[in-house]
């Protein structure tokens, strides 16, 4: 009697142990990854979202040019330095960080729905069956940087431009793992053109032999 009840606690345990790596496999090669394909296009997306929606919600001032940027001119009124408002952006970037946080956040109460039949691994099941309800619990944080830009735009005038680059790093939490999903985006602010003086004489070339070759 004891041998055979050492051998029946013997075969739970070992039946325990098989149920338990056959458990974790499915979860981690099967179940996690399909979460996770799902989930990171609607984070991607709700992520972008957050950005636009912060971007409207403080970048809300018509003059954003102008309390960014300090155009310094000459007597005779031609531009001669463009300056940074060091402090403006500063804050600005502050407070696009705090908002677009906020925003990030509420995505912990969204669901993602995946059918029933995407959880076998079978590829011909894909698709098929009732729709399984999963919250995604996203964890990350956001980061965001002002870059500027000039570009020609006529014989005598610069495009400026300024563009916000943020930068999000969510960890989607899975049963037994969390992945992390990185979005990165740049948005234009402002722009302005900046018109200088007509010059005299305009050589319009695209390369080092054509500035040579004077013979028609």
């Amino acid at each position: 009697m004891k041998y055979k009840r050492k051998v029946r606690l013997f075969a739970v345990i070992l039946i325990t142990i098989i149920l338990f790596i056959m458990i974790t496999y499915y979860f981690q090669y099967i179940i996690n990854p399909v979460i996770y394909s799902v989930s990171e296009g609607q984070v991607r997306m709700s992520t972008v979202k957050a950005v636009n929606d912060a971007i409207a919600e403080v970048v809300s001032d018509a003059n954003v040019y102008e309390s960014l940027c300090n155009v310094i001119t000459d007597e005779q009124g031609n531009v001669s330095m463009i300056s940074a408002n060091a402090l403006r952006i500063n804050n600005l970037t502050k407070e696009l960080i705090k908002v677009s946080q906020q925003k990030l956040e509420d995505l912990s109460y969204s669901m993602v729905h995946i059918p029933l039949g995407n959880f076998t691994g079978i590829p011909l099941f894909s698709g098929m069956g009732p729709d399984i309800n999963i919250r995604v619990v996203p964890m990350g944080s956001m980061s965001c940087n002002f870059v500027s830009e000039f570009s020609q735009a006529g014989i005598n005038q610069t495009n400026h431009k300024i563009f916000v680059n943020f930068s999000s790093y969510v960890n989607v939490v899975m049963p037994l793992e969390s992945r992390t999903v990185t979005t990165s985006s740049q948005i234009l602010i402002c722009e302005c053109i900046i018109v200088g003086k007509v010059p005299q004489v305009y050589l319009n070339s695209t390369g080092k032999n054509d500035l040579l070759n004077l013979v028609p």
